[in-house]
């Protein structure tokens, strides 16, 4: 039976969904079943994140240290480390590769060769996952796959609560979770604060600052407007401090411009908060239009700014979608059956 093989380089932190959706079925692996290992996760790899040509030889290092035959559990972001010694050494090493696709990073922002080299990794993998409908169209857009592949959409983190938390209604808590990044269109939140009839409110944003150039743009925007006191960044939070932040708050708005899947509009749901989200394939499974919560046009701000003081003004409304969001969310499966399916698929190959 062969190996398997988790390229984890954060483990146990992780900054992005992504990662997590990996640690995830690590975790449940090693509970139940032999043979899983990790690697990639000692102090050299982190130096080396700035530098193609560190993360390269890096890559390199580790073909050479799994054992021939062993199955490699990636993703197609992971290309610049593993996509020449793969190519190099295909049939010396003989190693399996595993890959989970969230998004295509062409979705984020379109960069010709970093693109063209992540597609090439994508083809020479020798089996694909996905964790979307949305993210398997766009490997058919791009001609990566010619079939359907399979589909496993992420766990839930926290079971659906019973019932709806207690809020202390004097101030309004808005939350947005994400990382402090280009494509989670934080920018498009600010302009819509700016536009709000409502002005006695919160925003908290909890996530970890990716792109500081992003970040200060941000804050420029914040002080321009003179919101300094009505926005909060958080940074990245603690679980327990996660699920304080879910529990009271009263609306839950994600205007990203694109994503794989979108955890955290799920996870919102699992508390009751009703979700205010850009209208993304990969959501749709998520958030029903009208029922808790709305899909909003990224670039129609007044019309953001008025679902968003639609709910705060209406409290019969706001509660009603509450409601909605925990039934929403009593049918998402448990993060233990989404690793399970990985891990069944795992055990065919191994064995074959």
């Amino acid at each position: 039976m062969r190996d398997v093989y988790f390229f984890l380089p954060d483990y146990p932190e992780y900054s992005t969904g992504e990662i997590m959706y990996q640690q995830k079925i690590y975790e449940y692996a090693v509970k139940n079943s032999k043979g899983i290992n990790k690697f990639g996760e000692f102090r050299f790899v982190k130096l080396t994140r700035r530098s193609r040509i560190l993360k390269l030889l890096v890559g390199f290092y580790y073909i050479f240290k799994v054992p021939k035959n062993s199955i490699i559990i990636l993703t197609n972001t992971e290309h610049i480390y593993f996509l020449i010694p793969r190519l190099l050494f295909r049939l010396g090493k003989k190693h399996f590769y595993y890959m989970i696709i969230c998004h295509l990073m062409s979705k984020e922002k379109k960069k010709y060769l970093r693109d063209k080299m992540e597609h090439m990794f994508i083809k020479k993998a020798d089996y694909l996952t996905t964790i979307s409908e949305a993210s398997q169209n766009s490997l058919f857009e791009n001609n990566l796959i010619t079939k359907k592949i399979e589909v496993i959409p992420p766990g839930i983190e926290y079971k659906a609560q019973d019932s709806l938390p207690q809020k202390n209604d004097t101030v309004f808590n808005l939350l947005c979770v994400g990382s402090i990044e280009e494509r989670k269109g934080l920018i498009y939140l600010i302009e819509v604060l700016n536009k709000l009839k409502q002005t006695n409110f919160v925003l908290n944003i909890a996530g970890k600052i990716f792109d500081n150039a992003y970040y200060n743009l941000l804050r420029n925007k914040i002080r321009e407007y003179n919101l300094d006191n009505k926005v909060v960044f958080l940074g990245k939070v603690s679980d327990e401090k996660l699920q304080d932040l879910y529990r009271s708050s009263h609306l839950f708005i994600f205007l990203s411009i694109w994503e794989g899947y979108g955890m955290v509009v799920a996870e919102a749901s699992s508390f009751g908060v009703p979700v205010i989200a850009s209208r993304l394939p990969s959501l749709e499974p998520l958030l029903d239009d009208g029922y808790n919560g709305f899909f909003v046009d990224l670039f129609d701000l007044n019309k953001i700014a008025e679902k968003i003081d639609l709910l705060l003004e209406n409290d019969n409304l706001r509660k009603e979608m509450s409601q909605n969001a925990l039934e929403k969310a009593s049918h998402y499966v448990p993060w233990s059956e989404v690793c399970s399916q990985h891990l069944d698929i795992l055990n065919r190959i191994r064995n074959n």
